[in-house]
């Protein structure tokens, strides 16, 4: 007997990335479903097969170490590597806005030109050198990663590179955190931190807020 969960009839979500990249998924069951309108790289990325609902960081998830020389030079490894630790539960908007984020600090003259100096780029901060994304100096493995949802992190970033979906980037977005809530609060006066004295929120999407600069 089959064990495939039933979900007739199916409610499709694409998100603005997911229309852009020709993914959508049933907001009941978790089945993705990619648009055969769409060139061939969309079904070789197989988003139903890597996608959901693999239970992602369970206990006996498999665990795979990448290869150390291509987490720091390897641009599309250090790409996936960024939105596997800054975004991987998220929904397929959420994980667009962050790789957007890299690319366009890749293309701002205020940051390195190269995918992987943007990511392991670091500041002066209290103590010592923290990463400007937090993951690259939290003194964790950072080539540790969960076999299954590397292989859906790896196919979103894939995708979003060879569609194109990169230069739809909004180039002012440079900055984004964890969301505690409405952005209007976040900059209440009782938090006035730098990203408050010196971004403006823009909008939520997944688990982060996207700031620009005021």
């Amino acid at each position: 007997m089959s064990t495939e969960k039933e979900c007739p009839p199916h409610d499709w979500e694409s998100g603005n990335w997911g229309v852009i990249i020709g993914v959508s998924k049933c907001k009941q069951c978790g089945k993705v479903s990619h648009s055969m309108d769409f060139p061939k790289w969309v079904t070789r990325t197989i988003f139903a097969m890597a996608l959901l609902f693999v239970s992602l960081d369970t206990v006996h998830a498999k665990r795979i170490k990448l290869d150390p020389r291509l987490i720091r030079t390897d641009e599309l490894t250090c790409l996936k590597l960024n939105l596997y630790h800054e975004a991987r539960g998220e929904d397929l908007n959420g994980m667009m806005f962050v790789l957007d984020v890299v690319m366009a600090r890749m293309v701002s003259p205020q940051y390195p030109n190269r995918v992987c100096k943007v990511v392991w780029q670091t500041h002066r901060c209290p103590r010592g050198r923290c990463g400007e994304f937090s993951w690259t100096t939290d003194n964790i493995s950072d080539n540790l990663v969960t076999l299954g949802t590397w292989k859906y992190v790896s196919d979103v970033t894939t995708a979003y590179i060879e569609s194109g979906a990169w230069k739809n980037i909004k180039p002012s977005i440079l900055y984004y955190r964890v969301a505690t809530g409405d952005p209007s609060v976040d900059c209440s006066p009782q938090n006035r931190d730098w990203f408050c004295r010196a971004l403006n929120p823009e909008f939520k999407a997944g688990a982060h807020v996207f700031w620009k600069q005021k």
